[in-house]
């Protein structure tokens, strides 16, 4: 098993269908599938070194996770963050090396804190499982997601 940092916005579409799948969990109404890549591909293309795109492929060379991570701009301070992250493979060796390669990325952006965003409890658990194994401490949040839209008016 191997991750790579993909660099290389033309390669992209041979995940379309794990980023398609991806979609359909996160089941976010204000995200489409085409608007997900086009964020990927965004930060393949231009991220640099605050965001990045990375990429797990098991030992015959087949991708079976992927996730994206920045530097969280003001007004937060010495953070990085994980927005998304899937794996196709229920295999923990996939999240532990995810892990690491975000761990790397904080030492390398000199950030101390590190934040995420879980699809489930399951997938939480698991990360916080990981990085606790690492020496980390792991607290949820009291921050709460909403989305609100105003109803329609029925005539």
């Amino acid at each position: 098993m191997k991750a790579l940092k993909i660099t290389n916005a033309l390669w992209l579409g041979q995940i379309g269908n794990m980023i398609a799948d991806f979609n359909k969990i996160i089941d976010i109404e204000t995200i489409g599938y085409e608007q997900l890549f086009t964020y990927f591909a965004n930060t393949v293309q231009f991220g640099r070194d605050l965001v990045e795109f990375w990429v797990v492929f098991d030992d015959e060379n087949k991708p079976v996770a992927f996730a994206h991570w920045m530097v969280k701009g003001l007004p937060h301070r010495g953070v990085v963050y994980c927005d998304f992250i899937y794996s196709a493979s229920k295999d923990p060796a996939i999240a532990d090396t995810l892990m690491t390669e975000f761990e790397e990325f904080g030492k390398r952006s000199r950030c101390s804190y590190g934040e995420g965003d879980a699809t489930n409890d399951v997938t939480f658990r698991l990360f916080s499982k990981i990085a606790e194994k690492r020496g980390y401490d792991v607290k949820r949040t009291k921050q709460i997601n909403f989305l609100m839209r105003k109803k329609a008016v029925e005539q």
